[in-house]
């Protein structure tokens, strides 16, 4: 039987990656990071309640009803408490990811709709 050659990841595959990374990094500081701001009384609460179910003994219902709606906080809560971090932390890790990923749709669709890489660009 033979071997079937393993996909290798090549130099120029992982330099858009790295790009990416770089412009969210700027992205992020420019932006700037502001935790509980818009809508943080719903969604922030509900992710710590996830991270540590003893905090918010009572008037909790204020915001899991509204939180039970979205991924969020099971998401953003749960995944903080898997790799034992700070909440904090862990939003701010989810932020920057979310913002990744929304810069690599980009690239992706991007590289649909054009032909070259620096038409993308312009």
């Amino acid at each position: 039987m033979p071997d079937t050659p393993s996909p290798q990841i090549r130099p120029r595959q992982l330099r858009p990656l790295f790009s990416l990374l770089v412009l969210t990094s700027a992205t992020v500081l420019v932006q700037g990071y502001h935790l509980g701001t818009d809508d943080a009384e719903i969604y922030l609460p509900s992710a710590k309640r996830f991270f540590d179910p003893q905090l918010y003994p009572f008037g909790a219902e204020f915001f899991l009803t509204h939180a039970r709606l979205s991924l969020f906080a099971p998401l953003v809560g749960y995944t903080t408490r898997l790799f034992h971090m700070p909440i904090d932390i862990g939003i701010f890790l989810w932020h920057f990811g979310c913002m990744f990923l929304f810069m690599l749709a980009g690239w992706e669709l991007a590289s649909v709709l054009f032909a070259s890489t620096r038409a993308g660009f312009t």
